[in-house]
């Protein structure tokens, strides 16, 4: 299947890559294989070159060691706003993020393509284990008003043998300061008195999950939780600090 524009024409799989990339802001091409679940490498690089060709999407690869030996990775570039404008694609809002992304920090773009990653194995475990996965990205969330801002990196409800659950998942980064983590976890539990939440949806609060591989981040967080939720008089809000993510 094609779909034709005045300027361009693509193919259903490229349109998929479009999408793709307007949730996740930036993904390798290995990403983009698996999230088509395409079996062949080749015929993904022949998309994505038409694409950048186009100036629909942008590549951006380092040609310097070590960074050479890095995967390219893959936004969406200003061309590709008028064409999915005309498939009524794109909230008007996101626009001006577009404009910004090929020059993003390599932490944003490493911090964007960890939280694919996240999703595609996820995704495998609820493959494996007959559950429903709900999984929202930023850009998924973005007209959601009532929701905290800014936005969780992560909202994801899960569905077991029809039980439901629903989690908040920050995505931290190795070298994110401590006054950030103090800051995100008061805004947290503001949002949860604030009662926004319950008075706009049906659900129980879902559970706040940091995730995190650095030790140091970690005990910091635990103990800084603890009393917050103390001096704040015990609410009835979960955090949870994981270096992998549990079966959701």
């Amino acid at each position: 299947m094609t779909i034709t524009t005045i300027t361009h024409s693509i193919t259903k799989q490229q349109l998929s890559i479009l999408h793709h990339l307007l949730r996740f802001r930036f993904l390798t091409r290995i990403q983009i294989q698996t999230l088509l679940n395409h079996k062949h490498p080749g015929q993904i690089n022949k998309w994505l070159k038409n694409l950048s060709d186009k100036h629909l999407i942008y590549k951006i690869y380092d040609k310097t060691f070590p960074d050479n030996t890095k995967p390219a990775v893959y936004c969406l570039d200003k061309k590709c706003i008028t064409f999915l404008n005309q498939q009524n694609e794109i909230d008007s809002l996101l626009i001006k993020r577009i404009y910004k992304d090929k020059k993003r920090t390599k932490r944003f773009i490493n911090h964007s393509i960890v939280i694919a990653n996240l999703f595609i194995k996820v995704s495998e475990q609820f493959n494996d284990n007959n559950g429903k996965l709900y999984f929202y990205t930023k850009t998924d969330l973005f007209n959601y008003d009532f929701l905290l801002k800014p936005f969780p990196d992560i909202y994801v409800a899960s569905e077991h043998n029809k039980e439901t659950k629903r989690y908040f998942i920050e995505v931290l980064n190795s070298d994110i300061p401590r006054f950030v983590l103090r800051n995100r976890i008061k805004n947290y539990i503001e949002y949860y008195l604030s009662n926004q939440w319950q008075l706009n949806t049906s659900y129980s609060f879902p559970e706040i999950v940091f995730y995190c591989t650095n030790d140091l981040t970690i005990k910091f967080l635990d103990k800084f939780i603890e009393k917050t939720l103390i001096s704040e008089g015990g609410p009835q809000i979960n955090f949870l600090i994981v270096k992998e993510l549990p079966l959701l």
